[in-house]
């Protein structure tokens, strides 16, 4: 989730040309979310879960251990 929430203007490090950078600027944004009081990160995970399930019409979406899964619908 740290990594998908940018603020407007805001972008992220490009980790494919500087994966240095990019661990820091993550390791930064989820210290700033696990700060975050727990009703707030209750709120963050159901717009997810919200935005997964709108999803839904294009895509079966999957989530592991490693992260998410997006199948197509056949």
């Amino acid at each position: 989730m740290a990594a998908q929430l940018l603020r407007i203007g805001e972008a992220a490090p490009d980790p494919d040309l500087d994966i240095l950078n990019y661990t820091d600027w993550l390791q930064n944004r989820m210290q700033i979310i696990s700060a975050y009081p727990e009703s707030e990160f209750v709120a963050l995970l159901a717009l997810r879960q919200l935005g997964n399930q709108l999803l839904m019409q294009f895509f079966h979406l999957e989530e592991t251990g490693e992260g998410y899964v997006a199948l197509p619908y056949t």
